[in-house]
């Protein structure tokens, strides 16, 4: 999935930093939703439609490590709302 979300991107720094992003956050995500939700499919989909909308607005997703968690707990509670 991670070559998909990369595919989107034209930047090769963007390219790398999605990629990290992808590799260090992705479990901490998935425990997130389905805490949220309860469901591990519905989890994965939560999940994947981040990465979809960082892909598609890669300039506004902040590079702070702080912010980042932050923006993606965030994100995660809004698509989980949407969701169910």
């Amino acid at each position: 999935m991670l070559l998909f979300y990369l595919s989107m991107i034209d930047n090769e720094d963007d390219r790398n930093w999605l990629s990290k992003v992808y590799t260090d956050y992705k479990p901490w995500m998935l425990k997130t939703a389905y805490n949220y939700i309860k469901h591990t499919e519905d989890s994965k989909d939560v999940v994947h439609e981040i990465f979809l909308r960082m892909s598609r607005n890669i300039k506004s997703v902040p590079r702070n490590p702080i912010t980042l968690k932050v923006y993606l707990e965030t994100a995660i509670r809004n698509v989980c709302y949407t969701i169910t």
